[in-house]
């Protein structure tokens, strides 16, 4: 059985478990998943790749995601990496930080890529009333915990046409776990691009926690522990 979150910290600080984080160690790989997605769906790449034949009239005319206006929902590690990736490639970037008005910000946006991270501010975060201010045709983006978001009110917002489509790596489910329910419901969607878990996870990720979980161990050695998930008693 699990332990939940909290209740595995509380029991590793009652034991003198020390944990260190590695903060930033994937905004490499998930900014690439996040701009290979909207690539993916505007430039309608994966449906293009090694096809036989077109059903329509060509040449296709895809969208660019040049000179489109991206809001990025949060300004961390991964907010930041994938804005100015977008920026280079001729987006309009703006973001959303906290205090922000958040219709201000999003209000004629083509493109929403969510970054948050879950706490009690931002549980269910984007809701009916957020997507009330989305302007129509929107394409929401999101890498953050299922928990920030009512996805009954977007599956309603894309069957309307409010919102053009969503695109998510389903992390509440286990990682590359293409069995989860979450992830199942939403596969055969045709408005909803999904993959189970997996935007995190390149060499370069593994490479850069490798680097930072030494450089914690140099510093808890040192007797200044850095990153620390929590405070220790006997530290």
């Amino acid at each position: 059985m699990f332990l939940s979150r909290c209740r595995l910290l509380a029991w590793l600080k009652e034991h003198n478990v020390v944990v260190s984080r590695s903060p930033g160690c994937n905004q490499v790989a998930v900014s690439e998943w996040i701009v290979g997605m909207m690539l993916n769906y505007s430039r309608r790449l994966p449906e293009f790749t090694k096809t036989k034949q077109f059903d329509e009239p060509t040449p296709v005319y895809t969208k660019s995601l040049f000179g489109k206006t991206v809001c990025v929902m949060g300004k961390g590690y991964i907010g930041a990496q994938t804005g100015s990736v977008l920026e280079a490639l001729g987006m309009n970037v703006r973001y959303y930080t906290r205090n922000d008005d958040v219709a201000g910000c999003v209000k004629d946006a083509d493109f929403i890529v969510d970054c948050l991270s879950l706490n009690p501010s931002t549980s269910n975060f984007y809701d009916e009333s957020f997507f009330e201010g989305v302007k129509d045709g929107a394409v929401f983006v999101t890498v953050s915990s299922n928990k920030l978001r009512d996805e009954k009110v977007i599956l309603r917002l894309l069957g309307s046409g409010k919102l053009k489509h969503f695109i998510t790596d389903n992390a509440n489910g286990l990682i590359f776990d293409a069995s989860d329910s979450d992830y199942q419901a939403l596969r055969d969607n045709p408005n909803v691009t999904i993959t189970p878990h997996v935007a995190a996870y390149t060499d370069n990720t593994a490479q850069t926690a490798s680097e930072i979980c030494v450089e914690n161990i140099k510093a808890y050695l040192a007797g200044k522990p850095i990153n620390l998930v929590y405070e220790p008693d006997h530290v």
